[in-house]
Formats: structure tokens, C-alpha cells, sequence
């Protein structure tokens, strides 16, 4: 096939656009040197073809929203190719990236390649599935190809917070322009990402009687209180794991749930004090035939039994946020034609779901959009040391091409 040719002969000049692109340091938060990202990466969309805009969050929404952020202006690129189809795919791809942290190899933002391997903040996530995706779209311009839909893609920020002035936003903001989308993540390797879990956040605070520590029978011991409360969720684990939802390609799921992802004391603390407060959140995920209303309502319900049946226990619960999952049925064509091109690559390919929570809900749900999700999968995801392994950056490039150029969008 002349595109898969074009693909792999094209590898240097992949790994050297997404060195390029690691070597901006996006990370998030605060959101550092997102103008220059996008205008990077329109740079390289025109260089491929595609008519662009940048599209920046307004001024008094970003003050609203992140204020402490509100020096760090978010922006989204879009880059379209029209080739004339009655159906167009959206593609989404987020380039903003985790702090990277001490104890790397390699500097993190100084890409290097070792042993067939490209390592860099961003490598595997998610900046190595806009190369891919790049890469497909000059291989099928370089054969004189065109895809068989048009093509709308959306470089987002803000996927590493909540979103919502990314993905989020040009969802609500109307736009995005497609009859189907495709979220660069969610799934890989054998895996068609046909949904994800969502999640609910929420900060639970212990509030004790704080009193010396050589006298504790004047106070009333908060850490001891959560100690009590968090034992009590061991039977409310057990029944959620009880709870079976069956995900596409046939995993059975229980919604997990996790305390303590975040803990803090009231800051007059110390060694000989009877601590008077202690908070801890709960990391609840949400399955997709789970109502967000209906989680937080059983969590609340939950906690108040816990203060009837533990002395002297006195809680507030505060909700941080929440998102909701999103699944999409194996016989949607969206599904049937996207494991068509993954399995030209990969003949074992199913669907299957992520447990963790992407941007593909945001299409799914508020956008009505058929979504599946699909791109590159290397190593230390978030960690020291990721990277992505070159012939994977080539297979999954491989991947997008078959399914632009193999599907019309509309029953063939």
C-alpha cells in the first residue's frame, strides 16, 4: 500500500517533528508556552494543506474559571481539509502535558532516542499520537490520496486539569463541525476504545476537638474519627464490587474507589495536639449506566449512616466535581469501521474501555457525537522516563490512514 509505504519512510522526519514538539514545555499546570505550541502546530497544519484557526478562551472566562491561572492564556488549533464528502471525522488530540518532575534519564524536554524508543514528557501522552495522526495525513497527501470524509482536527489544552477549557469548551461553544469523532487516546494496541468510566471527586472533612496531647480525654481525636470512617468503607467497597457492568468486548467492570488521594490537617497541628480536623477526598469512578446525581447521592447517603454508627463523628462533605462516562455500542459503523483499520495492523484488535476518564464524553454526550478512542501506547505514562517505541509511532500512523482513506462515513 503506497500510504503505509510513505508512512514508514517517513520515520525520521516523524521523530524529528515530535522532538520538536516535546522540546515546548506545555506543562499544566500553570499551562506553560501554549501560544507557542499552537502556533507550532498550525505551522505544521499549513505545511500539510489544512486551512487553520486558533481559537483563545476569553479573558473574563479564563479569570472565572482558573483564576489562578489567569496569566496563562488557553488556546485551541483547528485544521480542516475539505475534500468535497457528505460526511466529516473530528480528531482530537491534547498537547498539553504533566509537571515533569526530578530523577529523569535524559533532561525531559530534550528528547533523545535510545533503543527504538523515543523518550520525553509527552512522548506517549499524548504528543506522540499527534505525530501519528500528522504523520497519516502527509502520507496520504504525499501518494496523491484523499481521505474519504473530511477531516476536522482540534489540538485542545487542558486535559491534564478537567478540560473544560479545552475539549470542553469548543464542545460547548459549538465548534466542533463532525459526524463523528475520534479522541487520540482511550485506546491501543489490540484495544478500540469504545468508552471510559467517569468519575465523582469529593473532600470529606473530620471535624474533631482539639486539646493537648497529654490530656486526650478533653479532646476529640479527628484523625481518629477518619481512621474509624475509612474502615467503614471497606463494606461499601465490598458492595460496589458487587456491582457489575459489562463492558464492550465482554471485560466485566466494578466501579473502583479510592480514599486519600489528598489529605491535610488543620495547620495548628502538631506532635503533642489532639488534632482537631483532618480531610481526606474519595475518588469514586462512575460506569456508564451510572447517573452522576444517583453516585453522589448513594456516597451521601452512605456517609450519614457512618455518623449514626461511629461516636462523636462530625463530617462535612464537600463535592469537588464530576464526569460522567460514555460508552458507544460495538455495532455502531464508527466502531465496526475504526476495528476494521486497527485490525489491517493489528488482526487480534477488540473493543474495549478504559477506566479512566477522557475527553471522549464530551463528544459522546453533550456533542451527540459517535466517538471511539485510539492512539499510541508506550511506557511511564505520567512518570520519569516515558517514551513511546518508534514502530509503534509508525503502526498506529498506519491505523488512521486505513480508516481515512477506507470509510466514507455513510453505509458503503
Amino acid at each position: 500500500m503506497k500510504v503505509h509505504s510513505a508512512i514508514d519512510v517517513s520515520e525520521s522526519r516523524l521523530c524529528a517533528f515530535l522532538k520538536d514538539l516535546i522540546r515546548i514545555d506545555t506543562s499544566n499546570p500553570p499551562g506553560r508556552n501554549y501560544l507557542q505550541c499552537v502556533q507550532f502546530l498550525e505551522r505544521r497544519l499549513q505545511e500539510l494543506g489544512l486551512k487553520t484557526e486558533i481559537h483563545q478562551v476569553p479573558d473574563e472566562v479564563l479569570k472565572t474559571r482558573l483564576p489562578d491561572y489567569k496569566d496563562y492564556p488557553r488556546y485551541t488549533v483547528f485544521g480542516r481539509w475539505e475534500v468535497g464528502a457528505p460526511k466529516t471525522v473530528h480528531f482530537n488530540a491534547h498537547y498539553d502535558v504533566v509537571p515533569a518532575g526530578n530523577g529523569w534519564t535524559s533532561p525531559p524536554f530534550e528528547p533523545e532516542i535510545r533503543d527504538g524508543w523515543l523518550y520525553g514528557r509527552g512522548a506517549n501522552y499524548m504528543k506522540g499520537s499527534i505525530a501519528a495522526l500528522l504523520g497519516a495525513i502527509e502520507a496520504i497527501r504525499e501518494v496523491g490520496e484523499k481521505p474519504r470524509m473530511n477531516v476536522e482536527i482540534a489540538f485542545v489544552p487542558d486535559e491534564e486539569t478537567d478540560s473544560s477549557l479545552g475539549t470542553g469548551y469548543i464542545v460547548d461553544e459549538k465548534l466542533v463541525n463532525a459526524d463523528y469523532a475520534v479522541v487520540c487516546e482511550g485506546g491501543w494496541l489490540d484495544t478500540l476504545g469504545c468508552g471510559h468510566s467517569g468519575v465523582m471527586w469529593m473532600e470529606v472533612t473530620v471535624r474533631g476537638k482539639s486539646a493537648h496531647a497529654s490530656r486526650p480525654h478533653l479532646g476529640i481525636n479527628a484523625f481518629e474519627k477518619a481512621a474509624a470512617l475509612c474502615l467503614e468503607f471497606e463494606k461499601y467497597k465490598e458492595v460496589q464490587r458487587k456491582r457489575i457492568f459489562r463492558a464492550p468486548g465482554g471485560e466485566e467492570l466494578s466501579p473502583p474507589l479510592t480514599l486519600g488521594g489528598e489529605i491535610k490537617t488543620d495547620p495548628g497541628n502538631k506532635i503533642n495536639t489532639i488534632p482537631g480536623e483532618f480531610t481526606f477526598t474519595i475518588d469514586r469512578r462512575i460506569m456508564p449506566d451510572e447517573s452522576e446525581d444517583q453516585v453522589e447521592a448513594d456516597l451521601r447517603e452512605f456517609l450519614q449512616g457512618c455518623t449514626e454508627r461511629i461516636p462523636d463523628l462530625d463530617i462535612e462533605v464537600r463535592k469537588i466535581s464530576s464526569r460522567h462516562g460514555c460508552v458507544i455500542a460495538e455495532d455502531d459503523p464508527l466502531v465496526e469501521n475504526f476495528l476494521e483499520a486497527v485490525r489491517r495492523e493489528r488482526p487480534n484488535a477488540k473493543c474495549g474501555m478504559t477506566s479512566g476518564f477522557i475527553d471522549m464524553s464530551f463528544y459522546a454526550n453533550e456533542g451527540n457525537i459517535p466517538c471511539v478512542g485510539y492512539g499510541v501506547k508506550g511506557k511511564n505514562t505520567h512518570g520519569i522516563d516515558e517514551g513511546v517505541e518508534i514502530s509503534d509511532l509508525l503502526t498506529v500512523a498506519k491505523v488512521y490512514a486505513n480508516f481515512l482513506t477506507g470509510w466514507s462515513g455513510e453505509s458503503d
